[in-house]
């Protein structure tokens, strides 16, 4: 699938790393964020329509209180004291949601680039986001300060470097993992778990019988040896064979989505559920062929802009590249494909198996925050509801991060104080995500006008 994305730019890192230096990651799956900060202790939110991520109806005339870095109290005006003091926040007519969570990103470029890429992401709301298999040295550095709160960023989560066959997808990064046998597989797990990473990635893909997949037996030593170290595995697929060969290994969660939607069976989709299997869709990535080509417009925004690297927007914006990608011959291949895509979503969302939302990031032509609030789009386009879009990229997303009960992605008490106050209803139109007053982190207000731009 997708021959074309392959001749779309990606940017790479700046350091071709052979030698991994081992970077040790603090805190991992359970982390939070240290109990300082500045600015107010307490903050009231009052009047406010409240979306919880929890899927639950919104709640009117809400009242939201944050002390410290977490949520204190929740629940309507008329039942819920008003603490004295703090800040005072007057949300009549506004909306709050949690803050944003983003599956499936990517921070390709040096430590300079990536630290701009991830204050894009707090600026639109993206308050916690999980790097998917490229990241170096040089990147498990940065996230490790991300963690200890000395750079602007969202709560962070790794899969450190991916593995793939060593010919095979993505060909475009030389340096993930290529093993060729299932001791070299096992090994690199091994270092993993050195590295502590949250999850370990694999790409099992042939881009359309192009490249060589992963083969059964190394995918299995992968899942194993990190069953041992109870390390998630997330696998991207195209193919349904190779989904139900890795959810009978014990795969629980699937990047992008299954085309061959006709023969997947009732039966299998219960089994997938039973085990509690979860798929994150990346329709924006399937999308970016044609997207910005058809929607130059967009391209006028100047918060998506500021969040792609200066060269690559330039030869977006050149109508020499629009005209190429509109007359691609694949393009009516590629547009079919993606709406067998929407119906394999709408089977897994009629039999009640989670998705979440991952944009793929970063790859490319997704601008890095923007993709998130589109990815939410294009679910609702292909048929979910905008509360079952909302809380995929927040109470739902929480929980396929956290593998038990999160402490973040909710707006209830105890929980980590991550929102986000719009001036719009996203159940009206889910586009108004986008409409962001403000932005908290861990009970701090993100200077969204402070963030660099381009």
């Amino acid at each position: 699938m997708h021959s074309l994305l392959r001749s779309l730019p990606m940017k790479r890192p700046s350091i071709l790393l052979t030698i991994l230096v081992p970077i040790w990651l603090t805190g991992c799956a359970s982390q939070d964020w240290p109990a300082t900060q500045s600015g107010p202790q307490l903050v009231t939110i009052l009047g406010a329509r409240l979306i919880d991520g929890s899927g639950a109806a919104p709640m009117e005339d809400s009242v939201v209180v944050i002390e410290g870095t977490r949520i204190q109290a929740v629940g309507s005006r008329a039942e819920t004291p008003v603490p004295k003091g703090g800040e005072i926040i007057d949300g009549t007519g506004k909306t709050v949601i949690p803050g944003l969570i983003e599956l499936h990103a990517h921070y390709f470029g040096d430590r300079t680039e990536m630290e701009r890429l991830l204050r894009a992401q707090l600026r639109f709301g993206v308050t916690t986001s999980r790097s998917m298999g490229a990241d170096t040295a040089e990147h498990l550095a940065v996230i490790a300060d991300a963690r200890a709160r000395k750079i602007p960023a969202p709560r962070l989560y790794t899969a450190g470097l991916g593995f793939t066959h060593p010919d095979g997808h993505p060909v475009q990064l030389p340096f993930v993992r290529r093993p060729a046998s299932e001791e070299q597989a096992r090994a690199g797990v091994t270092e993993l778990a050195t590295q502590k990473v949250d999850f370990i990635k694999m790409w099992v893909e042939s881009k359309n019988g192009t490249l060589p997949k992963i083969t059964p037996a190394i995918r299995q030593a992968i899942v194993e040896e990190a069953s041992k170290r109870h390390i998630p595995v997330v696998a991207h697929i195209f193919d349904l064979e190779d989904v139900q060969q890795l959810a009978g290994l014990g795969v629980k969660q699937f990047l992008h989505t299954v085309c061959d939607t006709e023969d997947i069976s009732t039966e299998f989709l219960g089994r997938l559920k039973a085990q509690g299997v979860s798929f994150i869709p990346t329709f924006t990535v399937a999308e970016r062929p044609w997207y910005f080509a058809e929607n130059p417009g967009d391209l006028d925004d100047p918060e998506l802009r500021s969040s792609l690297e200066p060269a690559l927007l330039a030869d977006i914006l050149s109508e020499e590249t629009r005209r190429k990608l509109l007359a691609e011959p694949m393009l009516a291949q590629l547009k079919d494909e993606y709406a067998r895509g929407e119906r394999f979503v709408m089977k897994l969302a009629r039999h009640g198996i989670r998705i979440g939302v991952g944009s793929d990031s970063g790859a490319g032509v997704i601008p890095t925050g923007w993709g998130t609030h589109h990815e939410m789009q294009l679910l609702v386009k292909a048929g979910l509801t905008p509360v079952q879009a909302l809380r995929a990229a927040t109470g739902e997303a929480a929980a396929l991060l956290s593998g038990g009960e999160p402490a973040f992605g909710t707006i209830e008490p105890d929980k980590a104080a991550d929102l986000l106050i719009l001036d719009a209803d996203p159940l009206a139109d889910i586009a108004n995500t986008r409409k962001i007053r403000r932005v908290m982190q861990a009970g701090r207000w993100i200077d969204r006008e402070g963030t660099p731009a381009q």
